[in-house]
């Protein structure tokens, strides 16, 4: 009786760790997504600021 218990109480943590890794994918996603983005923003206003000095220079 005390084995089954035992199997059941780690079954049920075994489903809680698979539901908070899946949790845990879909934030890492979308946090790369926001990271991805972002750097594409830096990369363009840097590249706004080279070409708006080399229109200066002209």
């Amino acid at each position: 009786m005390i084995k089954k218990r035992e199997i059941f109480k780690n079954h049920i943590q075994y489903n809680n760790n698979a539901a908070n890794f899946k949790y845990f994918n879909e934030k890492m996603i979308i946090m790369k997504k926001f990271i991805f983005i972002f750097f594409i923003n830096i990369f363009i206003k840097i590249s706004m600021f080279i070409k708006s000095l080399d229109f200066k220079e002209k």
